[in-house]
């Protein structure tokens, strides 16, 4: 079993190379899990370790200039610097029984391998190409219009590099809201107040390229309104609401019972998420009411005592 599932990592390395690729990008699971049998034979490194010879032994013999990067996740390994200048470093792995991993310099650009146990000297052949590190974005699916939330980041976090919120489709360096990267991870930013579709963007800022993506739906919020209990006849009063406003909405105060579109008096959403209405000069029972402008529909109210 574990010959086969070795043959068949390789066969699709190849293969992906046979699709017309220059360069190739290899990700390995460096995890303490690469350590449990497979199929209860040997370690699944064991079988890594050797589709990755077979297929670097095959590529070499068909394409001499294939680029061939080599990035590992879920483990650890030290970088050993060991180039003339201080910009750039060959990468040497000692040999310690782990799995045949790589760890590359940050600087992107091209490097001779030394000495990567047996794998490297089949790969000494070539060239490894170190790709530049890309971002990666983990946010919600889905949030409320205004809405704050987290955003967990990977990236360079190079001088003035920043999260952002877009319209897909927009400009990269275009935004609703940002975050620079260097206030940490994870980050902060809110939604915008209408819903739509949008990306969450990783931005590098030295030339505006966005490095990460990733879709977030914004959706309406249910609106709720927060007024006192009992006021005075005739005095007036402040009411607090929240949710996601529709174009037209407003805030009234209506006797109990009323159809919606009777009522005292009233103040348009756009005042602002805190606002004051004036009670009506007759005591009774009544009701802070938000009113739907597309719909003259009561969408929340709270009840009333004028006194």
């Amino acid at each position: 079993m574990a010959r086969r599932i070795v043959l068949t990592i390789a066969a699709l390395l190849i293969a992906g190379v046979s699709g017309g690729a220059d360069r190739i990008e290899i990700i390995i699971d460096d995890s303490a899990a690469m350590w449990g049998a497979l199929g209860g034979e040997n370690a699944r490194v064991v079988a890594l370790r050797e589709a990755l010879a077979n297929f670097a032994l095959a590529v070499s013999l068909q394409d001499d200039d294939l680029k061939i990067g080599l990035r590992t996740m879920g483990g650890h390994h030290e970088l050993i610097d060991d180039g003339p200048e201080d910009d750039y470093a060959a990468c040497i792995l000692a040999e310690s029984g782990g799995p045949v991993t790589l760890a590359a310099p940050i600087v992107p650009g091209a490097y001779d391998i030394r000495y990567i146990s047996n794998l490297g000297k089949i790969l000494s052949r070539s060239t490894l190409e170190v790709f530049e590190v890309l971002a990666t974005l983990d946010g919600p699916a889905e949030v409320s219009a205004g809405e704050e939330f987290e955003v967990t980041w990977t990236g360079p976090d190079a001088s003035q590099d920043y999260l952002s919120i877009a319209e897909p489709g927009a400009a990269n360096e275009t935004y609703l809201e940002w975050a620079p990267t260097s206030e940490g991870d994870p980050l902060r930013l809110q939604a915008p107040r209408y819903t739509g579709e949008f990306e969450l963007r990783y931005v590098r800022a030295a030339d505006g390229e966005v490095l990460a993506r990733h879709r977030m739906t914004v959706a309406a919020e249910a609106v709720s309104l927060r007024a006192p209990a009992e006021v005075d006849a005739g005095s007036r009063f402040e009411v607090e609401w929240s949710g996601t406003p529709g174009d037209g909405d407003f805030i009234v105060v209506a006797r109990e019972g009323a159809v919606a579109r009777k009522h005292f008096d009233w103040s348009y959403t756009t005042a602002g998420r805190s606002l004051t209405l004036a009670a009506p000069f007759r005591p009774g029972q009544y009701e802070v009411r938000y009113i739907s402008g597309s719909e003259v529909k009561i969408l929340a109210r709270q009840p009333l005592v004028v006194r």
